[in-house]
């Protein structure tokens, strides 16, 4: 890329150069070489605009299509998901699917809810505020991501439980996919197009004083940083300053006085996992693991902080499977430990990654603090 850009390869050769597109391709933008780099170079945003000339002038294969269309198979398999679930994981249709559209035959399809969290929100939340409780009367944008929305729809609802301890109503405006299942392939167009429609329907929640909390650390990097490094606008910029990771949030609140800290007692031995997308949010780095903490009873271990491998659906592909499970060996011998009952992580394709290494169930964090919420009662 050095080379591309000084002048001295030429751009269309490189462009048409298969070495050169596996190389930029094989960059799944985990963003470590920001921290890692003295001269922080931003060498995942350069390999993003090769990335987008490559899909703009070449077009995009399928398979990778596909892999940056979770909201899409979502909307359609979510509501056939005592089917879609059932024939996706057979033996066959894994086989299949490695040999049509190359995704590795060794992972397990992620599992649709029938009911998605927005569905199970606008008709089963009723929460408002009375006048004795908090005179602030606090309200959050809830930015749900692909994941808690269409699979685990408990980390919604866990963080309905939190919010409505601390006396904090939710919003959660009409919204698409924060894009990046779609611009780490490449297709920025498409991407853009989902970014500004989520715009448009939080931003008048921002112009009116609302915070916007994420529970998915990916969700939160995109709103923070690549909305506003991919279209460059006041809005974007707007979203980034109000846009915070759930335990960021709730740790502010803390600073200020105004966090319940009525925990109850967790008995549990926990194995943490920062995401890669956590690591490198520098005021919500370190917040879930402190968080956590505050819980009486977890025993917590922070277990190996690179990066599990999964890489989102990178680690899905036929090809980068075996090199995936390589990268979370050390991580995974820690949570195979005996001291650990179970994982935790806040990012979904690092629980999916955890739970297929290990025999050991991996939770979201928000949904260990709202069961001591609960065991406080």
């Amino acid at each position: 890329m050095r080379s591309v850009i000084s002048g001295r390869v030429e751009r269309e050769v490189a462009l048409q150069s298969p070495v050169m597109k596996e190389l930029i391709f094989n960059c799944v933008s985990c963003q470590s070489c920001i921290i890692d780099c003295p001269a922080a170079v931003n060498i995942p945003k350069i390999a993003l605009e090769f990335k987008a000339e490559i899909v703009d002038k070449q077009g995009q294969p399928f398979n990778e299509y596909l892999l940056g269309s979770f909201n899409v198979l979502g909307r359609v398999l979510g509501p056939i998901s005592f089917i879609s679930n059932l024939i996706l994981n057979t033996r066959f249709s894994r086989w299949m699917g490695e040999k049509t559209i190359k995704i590795t035959r060794h992972r397990e399809m992620p599992k649709y809810s029938r009911k998605s969290f927005k569905a199970w929100f606008s008709k089963n939340y009723n929460y408002r505020f009375s006048s004795t409780e908090n005179k602030l009367k606090l309200k959050i944008v809830y930015f749900t991501g692909c994941s808690a929305n269409y699979v685990n729809p408990s980390i919604g609802k866990s963080l309905v439980d939190v919010l409505k301890a601390n006396n904090i109503e939710m919003i959660v405006p009409d919204q698409k996919c924060c894009g990046l299942p779609m611009y780490a392939y490449g297709n920025v167009k498409r991407a853009k197009k989902y970014i500004q429609y989520s715009i448009d329907q939080i931003l008048p929640y921002v112009k009116r004083g609302y915070d916007i909390l994420v529970t998915c650390s990916s969700c939160g990097l995109s709103l923070k940083q690549e909305w506003h490094d991919l279209l460059g606008t006041s809005e974007t910029l707007d979203i980034a300053n109000a846009t915070y990771h759930f335990s960021e949030y709730l740790l502010k609140l803390r600073e200020e006085g105004l966090l319940n800290e009525d925990f109850g007692n967790v008995d549990m031995s926990l194995g943490y996992h920062t995401p890669c997308h956590l690591r490198v949010q520098k005021n919500a780095r370190f917040a879930t693991s402190e968080l956590i903490q505050l819980i009486p009873g977890i025993d917590f271990t922070q277990i190996n902080q690179g990066c599990c491998g999964i890489c989102g659906s990178w680690g899905y592909q036929k090809d980068n499977y075996k090199n995936s499970m390589k990268i979370s060996e050390d991580l995974l011998k820690e949570l195979n430990s005996e001291r650990i009952e179970m994982g935790v992580t806040d990012c979904p394709t690092c629980k999916l990654q955890m739970e297929h290494g290990s025999d050991k169930e991996t939770s979201h964090p928000i949904e260990i603090l709202a069961k001591s919420y609960k065991n406080a009662n």
